[in-house]
């Protein structure tokens, strides 16, 4: 607090260490674990420092060659006239501006779809990068998402000066934001799935059909002792405990088994246990 005065609180030093944390910037350890002594320990993670600060000064130099005065001239004047969409009576554009007011150009990372068009420019300028600042967009994003459930006297009518007070906080609960997180990557997942079977070539796709016919249609005239010392012979190396209850039950029931990593999986068994030469290609 004495080298890098933040105040007489020693909240926004919490937060400027959480966010540095959160960052990979700060390490923090407590080598001295006791109950008498539970001091932290800090270091500087020098190769992700450095990797923020040359972004930066690219997004810098960007803004500095992409600007000219005529330029600069028409976005004040636009800005004059115009109030931001989403903003609070309070929140608009004066003639002077502080160094407080300059916000960093829009960072390219921040997943913005999910937000309405009007607010994406905005809230790219006022959350910070990385991590923490998708955090940021996310809280907002489950905000008006709640808000399609709530009456219309109760939902958010200026949603900057919400996000603004949101970031002031030391406590902030990102629970919400970590769920359109964890969504967002599954449909994502979902979707690279999808685009995966539609690229597969249709001769690709009749092989692994035809060998998976041939498979279950031998699975169904195995009996259940056959089934099982299938399974046994072949699973002296688990494949991964979900992957092997797939096959296993697909093979025991004689099942369609669903994923293409199973299906070649079973053919790939079958043909083995046949003697095929068809079991290496996989």
């Amino acid at each position: 607090m004495q080298q890098v005065p933040l105040g007489r609180s020693t909240e926004p030093h919490k937060r400027v260490i959480r966010v540095l944390k959160e960052l990979d910037i700060l390490l923090v350890e407590q080598h001295l674990r006791s109950s008498w002594n539970q001091s932290n320990f800090f270091s500087l993670n020098y190769a992700a420092l450095d990797a923020l600060l040359e972004q930066r000064l690219s997004h810098q130099c960007s803004a500095v060659k992409n600007t000219s005065p005529a330029a600069d001239k028409t976005t004040l004047v636009e800005r004059e006239k115009t109030t931001p969409i989403g903003a609070a009576p309070s929140d608009h554009y004066s003639k002077t501006t502080s160094k407080e007011d300059i916000k960093e150009p829009p960072t390219p990372d921040l997943v913005l779809d999910e937000l309405p068009r009007a607010l994406r420019e905005e809230v790219a300028r006022l959350v910070p990068q990385g991590p923490l600042g998708q955090d940021f967009v996310d809280l907002l994003v489950a905000r008006l998402k709640r808000d399609k459930q709530l009456p219309v006297e109760h939902q958010l009518q200026y949603p900057l000066s919400w996000l603004k007070t949101m970031m002031q906080k030391s406590d902030l609960d990102f629970t919400p934001a970590k769920k359109i997180s964890a969504d967002r990557k599954t449909q994502q997942k979902t979707k690279q799935q999808v685009e995966m079977i539609i690229s597969t070539p249709k001769s690709e796709k009749a092989a692994i059909s035809e060998r998976l016919r041939a498979a279950m249609q031998f699975i169904e005239n195995s009996s259940h002792e056959a089934r099982a010392k299938l399974i046994k012979e072949h699973f002296t190396a688990s494949p991964g405990r979900q992957i092997r209850s797939k096959v296993e039950a697909s093979i025991m029931t004689g099942s369609q088994p669903e994923g293409r990593y199973v299906q070649e999986l079973i053919c790939s068994i079958v043909e083995s246990a046949q003697g095929g030469q068809n079991a290496s290609d996989v």
